[in-house]
């Protein structure tokens, strides 16, 4: 059998906690309970017991008296586990397995909130990592859109820039086209013109090449009212070989008189002519709508289609007149009216048509001096773009139509030509 294992305390009967009163109380009733004296009667076993346990009790009286030795012995009971349950001494163990257990506790908690706190931390990482990765896509899909943006960029430069070509180089084209037009319409004319100067070269070997077109349709004008006054100065001279006067005349002198024809300086009055001309015989220069003139103080009838000399023997002017016909037989004298005169329809030379409509404006001899602005800038160039084959003053009629200048077509074609050149 096993010794019993008891505590300082168990064999005093205090608590664990006693005070050193109740301690000296306590050995001094134990004393008086197992003191051999007070047990001399009793069995030898029982003095034996007595004997051990007054040893007992003096150990535990010097231990406990001592704070320092009390204090090791209470570190110590925290190791030893005692017999009866009910010792005081099994305090200290139970408290320190309690304290120890509390401080595992304390340690395991530290240790999971540690590791929630890692666990934290580790999570806080890797939304971080997370976010810098989503960061670094967004800004990787963001550069591919740029980059995407700016190849659809060059792309549509450069595909406007081939249109503009395109259309340039197609602009360029017709206008070659129009160019060649224009020059083998020229070319045409000039032909036509060269054929036509052959057929109607002066008697001095002048040409008209040189002529414009409207100059060409002024010649066969005056060329056509030529012919007209030289068929009324043979009637006239055809009348002179029979009778010394004209019944249409209107002149009451010995002077013959053209109906159509210019005036004639003598030393008599002269009447107005059938068409309205003036003759006096103080001027030096009479006047004549269609005809050659004469100043001269003889009676001799000259032609309004004939040479024009002056008065004081002055070097003749050259006329396109032909040569005096021959006389002919006389003819009977009639009475001539404007209806005999009648002009033919006049050829058309040219596409120009004269504008007879009512709101038709002409434009300016001068331009205006008004500043361009932008916008009709802008019209200039889009109206040639759109009417490259019109002509300046097409184009002057439509700005000022729009914008309200009196800008002409000369003005209209070096703005035009200032900008493109």
């Amino acid at each position: 059998m096993d010794p019993e294992v008891l505590s300082h305390y168990y064999v005093l009967e205090v608590s664990h906690d006693a005070s050193d009163t109740l301690i000296k109380l306590g050995f001094r009733r134990q004393s008086l309970k197992w003191h051999p004296d007070k047990n001399a009667g009793a069995s030898p076993t029982k003095l034996a017991l007595c004997n051990a346990m007054m040893g007992k009790l003096n150990d535990a009286y010097k231990c406990l008296r001592d704070p320092d030795a009390r204090k090791l012995y209470e570190l110590r009971c925290t190791s030893i586990i005692f017999t009866h349950a009910g010792d005081p001494g099994n305090w200290f163990r139970e408290t320190f397995e309690a304290e120890r257990r509390a401080r595992e506790e304390e340690r395991q908690r530290q240790r999971r909130e540690e590791q929630e706190r890692n666990a934290a931390r580790q999570r806080e990482r890797e939304a971080h990592e997370r976010r810098r990765r989503e960061a670094e896509e967004r800004q990787r899909e963001q550069r591919e859109a740029e980059e995407r943006e700016r190849r659809e960029r060059a792309e549509r430069a450069r595909r406007a820039a081939e249109e503009r070509e395109r259309v340039e180089r197609e602009r360029q084209e017709q206008e070659r086209r129009w160019r060649e037009q224009r020059q083998q319409e020229q070319s045409q004319r000039r032909h036509g013109a060269q054929e036509h100067q052959s057929r109607t070269t002066e008697p001095n070997g002048s040409t008209f090449s040189h002529f414009t077109q409207r100059e060409w349709e002024a010649f066969f004008y005056i060329l056509r009212v030529l012919i007209i006054l030289h068929e009324v100065a043979s009637e006239n001279k055809r009348q002179d070989s029979t009778s010394s006067s004209t019944p249409f005349s209107g002149s009451t002198s010995g002077t013959p008189r053209s109906s159509f024809g210019g005036s004639t300086t003598s030393n008599q009055s002269s009447p107005r002519s059938s068409f309205g001309e003036s003759t006096a015989s103080d001027r030096s220069t009479p006047r004549s709508s269609y005809s050659g003139w004469t100043a001269s103080n003889s009676s001799t009838p000259r032609s309004s289609f004939s040479e024009s000399t002056t008065s004081d023997g002055g070097a003749s002017r050259p006329s396109f007149s032909a040569p005096n016909p021959p006389p002919e037989s006389p003819r009977p004298t009639q009475e001539r009216t404007n209806e005999d005169f009648t002009e033919p329809a006049e050829p058309s030379y040219s596409s120009y048509q004269p504008r007879t409509e009512s709101n038709f404006v002409p434009l300016p001899r001068y331009s205006s001096r008004a500043r361009w602005s932008q916008a009709e800038l802008d019209a200039l160039l889009k109206l040639r773009r759109d009417h490259p084959r019109e002509t300046w003053d097409y184009v002057a009629r439509r700005l000022n139509s729009q914008f309200g200048n009196a800008r002409n077509g000369n003005a209209v074609r070096l703005k035009h030509s200032k900008h493109t050149r």
